[in-house]
C-alpha cells in the first residue's frame, strides 16, 4: 500500500512539473525526459529510484543536508535527451524565507567542497550548477511557489529540484 501511494505522488509531482527544463549545459541532465538510467533505453518515462538507489540516501551519504523543514516530492531515475543517466530528487521547502533556505543550502555545499560554477536567475527561478573534484556535479534548479511544481504543503515557500549524472560502469 506504501509503495503504491509513493507511486501515486511521484506521478502527480512529475505532472505536475512536466514543463520544466533545468540548466542549459551539454552534459548536464536537464533534457527531456527518457528511459530509467539502470537498463538499456526501453522507456520514455522516468521511473522511480529503487529502495536501494535512492537519490536522497546518495545525498546524505555525500554529506548534503536539508537543513529547513521539507518533503521530498519524488526520488526518480531517467535518462538526459543527451543520453546520460541521472539521478533528479524534488525537495519542497516547507516553510522559511525562499530566498534564505536557497542561500542557506548553497553555503552548505559549498562547505563541503563544492563551487559554485554557474548560475542564473530568471523572473524568481535560480538555475545553479555546484562541482568538486572527484564528486558528482549537482545541477539545481530553485523556483519559489507560484513557480514550477505543485506544491503540498500550505506553508510551502518553494522547491529545489537537484539534479545529478550517474557514473558509468565502463
Amino acid at each position: 500500500m506504501k509503495k503504491i501511494a509513493l507511486f501515486i505522488a511521484i506521478a502527480v509531482a512529475v505532472a505536475a512539473c512536466g514543463k520544466q527544463e533545468a540548466p542549459q549545459t551539454p552534459t548536464s541532465p536537464e533534457s527531456s525526459h527518457k528511459a530509467p538510467a539502470a537498463q538499456a533505453p526501453s522507456r520514455q518515462s522516468p521511473v522511480p529510484a529503487p529502495e536501494d538507489k535512492r537519490g536522497v540516501a546518495a545525498l546524505a551519504a555525500a554529506g548534503v543536508k536539508f537543513d529547513f523543514p521539507h518533503q521530498v516530492l519524488y526520488d526518480i531515475l531517467d535518462v538526459s535527451g543527451s543520453g546520460t543517466p541521472r539521478h533528479r530528487v524534488l525537495v519542497e521547502i516547507q516553510g522559511g524565507e525562499f530566498d534564505q533556505v536557497v542561500e542557506q543550502f548553497g553555503e552548505s555545499l559549498e562547505a563541503l567542497g563544492y563551487q559554485k560554477d554557474s548560475g542564473k536567475e530568471t523572473g524568481g527561478r535560480i538555475d545553479s550548477v555546484y562541482s568538486a573534484e572527484g564528486k558528482p556535479t549537482y545541477y539545481l534548479l530553485m523556483q519559489p511557489a507560484g513557480m514550477g511544481p505543485k506544491l503540498m504543503g500550505k506553508d510551502s515557500t518553494g522547491s529545489i529540484h537537484i539534479m545529478w549524472n550517474i557514473p558509468s560502469r565502463n
